[in-house]
């Protein structure tokens, strides 16, 4: 079992975070309150008015096709799932990797976010909590069909 860890460096600009583990690794990460822990330090540490600022946002993820009767009406979603701002990168995500997947379009509060990807064409985010994490809304936008 590792440790937890990350990288970060102090600038004239302030604290740079790097090297962020992702969730669901279990060579460093033996429980989910672990996890949430880490992860919220590393939300602290990138945005220290954080609790202050909270906000939705409007994020899409494909999901398998197995799964969306969970989906359907669902209040919440479980951790450890990626979300992008881009639809284009969702649904390009469900076709490279396996089809069969729906893309969803989900409401989520940045506190149950972690950054993984920060670029102008677009922004990833990994979700963290306990066991699951509440969602404001989500929607099935394309869902997957079988060929005929």
């Amino acid at each position: 079992m590792w440790k937890p860890s990350f990288s970060y460096f102090v600038s004239d600009d302030g604290i740079e975070i790097d090297d962020v583990l992702e969730g669901g690794d279990e060579d460093f990460f033996t429980d989910n309150k672990i996890q949430s822990d880490y992860f919220n330090l590393i939300n602290s540490l990138r945005n220290p008015n954080m609790s202050v600022k909270q906000k939705i946002l409007t994020l899409y993820t494909a999901r398998p096709y197995k799964d969306r009767k969970f989906y359907l009406n669902s209040k919440v979603v479980p951790i450890n799932i990626f979300m992008t701002s881009s639809y284009n990168f969702a649904e390009g995500f469900a076709r490279e990797y396996g089809g069969k997947k729906d893309i969803w379009k989900v409401r989520i509060m940045d506190q149950y976010l972690v950054k993984t990807m920060d670029s102008p064409e677009q922004k990833q985010y990994q979700t963290i909590g306990d066991k699951s994490v509440p969602v404001e809304s989500i929607e099935l936008i394309t869902p997957w069909e079988p060929t005929q």
